[in-house]
């Protein structure tokens, strides 16, 4: 059997009513049009004009919260404890010299090891894997960490909000922060 034909018996995505993706386009618009407002207002870091702190990894998160709310991956522990994993896995690779490790490597590395560290943890979390890719690149420090999971506190407090206000939807499934950290036997 060729394992990269697939299975037949897959369950594709579920197609959203019209109703649904409103709900769904709403939440996203509210909380990255806020995200951006607040990162283009931080003058403390925010060089050249632009954001203070990276939004890309934003748009997966909402993604996450408004499409696929009841998956772990969208959950507030993956969402605060993947990202600041990642982030502070990334930033520490940052401090290795370039004459030791070339930033290609160095970016590979980062993401790739925060991935497995997620993953180990049972904290995975996609947009973790963005953040580790672009604070990798360089030219980010701990206040835009800081920043960044700041932004991802206000993502989950307003996606549980958005997301109950709304009867068909439950947001979140669970809180449980402290499951990474317990022993396994």
């Amino acid at each position: 059997k060729e394992k990269s034909k697939g299975i037949k018996s897959y369950q594709s995505a579920p197609h959203f009513s019209l109703s649904e993706c409103v709900w769904t386009f709403s939440g996203s618009f509210t909380i990255i049009f806020l995200l951006c407002f607040i990162s283009a207002n931080i003058t403390l870091w925010n060089e050249n004009g632009g954001y203070a702190f990276p939004l890309g990894p934003f748009g997966a998160l909402t993604t996450l919260h408004y499409s696929l709310g009841d998956c772990p991956p969208a959950q507030p522990r993956n969402v605060i404890l993947g990202s600041a994993l990642s982030g502070t896995i990334a930033i520490l690779t940052t401090y290795l010299p370039e004459t030791i490790v070339c930033s290609t490597l160095r970016i590979a590395f980062a993401t790739s090891f925060s991935i497995a560290a997620m993953a180990a943890l049972g904290i995975m979390h996609p947009p973790g894997g963005a953040i580790a890719l672009v604070f990798a690149l360089g030219g980010h420090h701990w206040g835009h960490l800081l920043l960044t999971i700041c932004g991802c506190w206000l993502a989950v407090f307003l996606a549980t909000f958005i997301n109950n206000l709304n009867d068909k939807r439950q947001y979140p499934q669970y809180w449980d922060f402290a499951t990474p950290f317990k022993k396994t036997s």
